[in-house]
């Protein structure tokens, strides 16, 4: 595309040389911006990328969703200074072309399609995803570089539906090798999407792989660059600062105010617990029948000839053991009370010869109304 035109003149090699320093020292800088300041300023600039398809090559620019083609470059291994002179060409009209780009291969150089795995796997998910290559794909491990995308949670199946993205290195060498051979930054490598779909894969190098950002040699004028992209991300930092800070006090002031609240609740709910005890007690008390009115009664109701070993009082309960002459009538005898009901033997009757009475045990309950 840009064959016919001629060779920079030395000043813009000088300005390609400034712009490439201005360029690596914000990389630099932007390692050490907090990560949450770094993707609200991430959405500010735009990506460049690089697509590989068959003989031609297309730059494109990426701004907030919106694309445009910068140019279309010979690939290299087949008029490599002609593409040299056209990528630098292009630099110096548009600032966007120097900023590190992202490689993209044809969908039909790699490999994508989406594997189930169980929901467990989300703890874990790159160990699992690398686990399971051999199983899914027909490649060695080391013959491939690969990413993986979670696509979606199915709770009711308990699974995890995973797009896995393989990329055999032979070709992802030979794209590197071609923005080598163009002088480009390389900061990922992605798989174009199906026809039809805009998506790619997520970087398919790992991290031991991904090319570094060399030091230029211009130290001075990246130290001057550098200092005014400092100030710029200091001034734009503070603000973001300043909103943090007073939102990290809002929270710790919220935070006491609930922890008093949830004091406060929890002691009107022992305050409640002790009123309702104590009108249980009172409401267990009120119902109790007092002891001397049990006295009283049995004292009023039990035959002369009986008198009584042991008598156990327990709530509404009374239990009775002694000698009578007719235990059966004593059973009656409560039993017809206002005082008592279900009276019953606690245990078989006994005749103790020697007294000529019978020995009895019986259980009723108490009402505490006076006998009639």
């Amino acid at each position: 595309m840009f064959a016919d035109r001629a060779a920079p003149r030395p000043i813009s090699q000088i300005t390609g040389i400034l712009r490439n320093a201005f360029g690596w020292w914000t990389g630099e800088l932007a390692g050490l911006v907090p990560a949450a300041l770094r993707r609200r300023l991430g959405s500010m600039r735009g990506q460049l990328y690089l697509m590989l398809d068959g003989e031609r090559m297309d730059l494109i620019y990426d701004a907030a969703g919106r694309r445009e083609v910068l140019a279309r470059l010979p690939r290299p291994e087949a008029d490599r200074d002609s593409a040299r002179r056209a990528l630098s060409a292009l630099r110096y009209r548009r600032r966007e072309a120097a900023a590190p780009v992202t490689l993209c291969i044809p969908a039909d150089d790699a490999l994508r399609h989406t594997i189930t795995l169980p929901q467990a796997a989300a703890g874990n998910l790159a160990q699992v995803v690398s686990f399971e290559l051999d199983r899914q794909t027909p490649f060695n491990r080391e013959d491939i570089y690969f990413s993986h995308r979670l696509v979606k949670r199915d709770p009711e199946a308990r699974q995890l539906l995973v797009e896995l993205t393989v990329v055999p290195r032979a070709v992802v060498s030979n794209a590197l090798q071609i923005a080598t051979d163009l002088g480009l930054q390389v900061e990922a490598v992605r798989v174009s999407g199906e026809e039809g779909s805009t998506e790619a894969s997520p970087n398919v190098l790992p991290e031991a792989a991904r090319r570094k950002t060399p030091r230029l040699a211009g130290r001075a004028l990246a130290g001057l660059a550098g200092l005014t992209v400092l100030l710029g991300i200091a001034a734009l930092a503070i603000p973001f600062y300043q909103v943090e800070k007073e939102a990290d006090e809002l929270t710790q002031e919220v935070a006491q105010a609930k922890q008093k609240a949830d004091a406060s609740l929890r002691l009107q709910h022992e305050i409640d617990a002790a009123v309702q005890d104590r009108g249980s007690l009172v409401e267990r008390k009120r119902q109790t029948v007092p002891v001397s009115d049990v006295l009283r009664n049995l004292t009023e109701l039990l035959p002369d000839d009986t008198w009584l070993i042991t008598l156990e009082i327990s709530g509404t309960e009374v239990r009775l053991s002694g000698y009578s002459t007719s235990a059966t009538e004593i059973l009656r005898i409560l039993d017809r009370s206002t005082a008592f009901s279900n009276a019953a033997f606690r245990a078989s009757l006994t005749q103790d010869a020697r007294l000529n009475r019978e020995q009895f045990n019986i259980v009723a309950q108490v009402h505490g109304e006076k006998p009639r």
